[in-house]
């Protein structure tokens, strides 16, 4: 796979994962899953992690 779409496979796989935070922190009704779900928290860290495999595809 080239960058770019290792890029937007890993971005995918990321948002993924907060939405199933997200959908969590409704089942468990917890407030701090709902949070990370929604937040800034969690975008940042799906930034970054998309940044870091991009960087890693490209390597």
């Amino acid at each position: 796979m080239n960058g770019w779409s290792c890029f937007l496979a890993s971005f995918y796989m990321n948002l993924l994962g907060s939405f199933l935070n997200f959908v969590n922190g409704f089942l468990f009704w917890d407030r701090f899953h709902i949070l990370n779900g929604l937040g800034d928290g969690s975008l940042f860290l799906l930034w970054n992690w998309s940044l870091a495999n991009l960087v890693w595809c490209i390597w």
